[in-house]
């Protein structure tokens, strides 16, 4: 368990493991399956969160992520006042598809547009304030990094041997 927790660590204060967390949880749970990677990787590598810990809890977001897109669709489709265009069950949408596939698209279509709506209003606001008080913070973090390393380079550490 030990060296499962240092790689998670990796030199992270808790702040930041809790950031990459919860922003790898609320891009999992974007309503378009794949997608989420890409953003996961993107995010990590803007604002300087652990790659490895973001796409591991993205992927274990996969459950939550399938268990919300009814409802996202739903609340969507609630608040863009889209008429109710996605079917109940499972069992309607594959009627749907094996006897109208192209209206089975256009419910499909519907659907992701609604979900992806719905997620921009009620998740991303929240990733977006986090990252921001990420970034503004990283100037500090930046600036305290060149003066450790200017720190060291002026003034080297001595082995213990000599």
């Amino acid at each position: 368990m030990k060296p499962m927790k240092e790689w998670i660590r990796q030199g992270m204060t808790p702040g930041e493991i809790a950031l990459t967390v919860g922003t790898g949880v609320g891009l999992g749970i974007f309503p378009v399956l794949g997608i989420s990677s890409v953003f996961c990787a993107y995010v990590a590598y803007r604002f300087r969160l652990n790659h490895l810990l973001i796409q591991a809890v993205n992927y274990l977001s996969l459950p939550l992520q399938l268990l919300l897109l009814i409802p996202f669709a739903r609340l969507g489709e609630e608040l863009f006042r889209v008429r109710a265009a996605t079917p109940y069950s499972l069992g309607e949408m594959l009627e749907i598809l094996m006897s109208q596939p192209e209206r089975f698209l256009g419910f499909f279509l519907s659907a992701i547009l609604c979900a992806v709506g719905a997620w921009f209003l009620t998740v991303f606001p929240f990733i977006v304030a986090s990252l921001f008080l990420r970034l503004r913070d990283l100037p500090a973090l930046e600036s305290q990094n060149i003066v450790n390393i200017e720190m060291e380079t002026l003034h080297p550490r001595k082995s213990r041997n000599s």
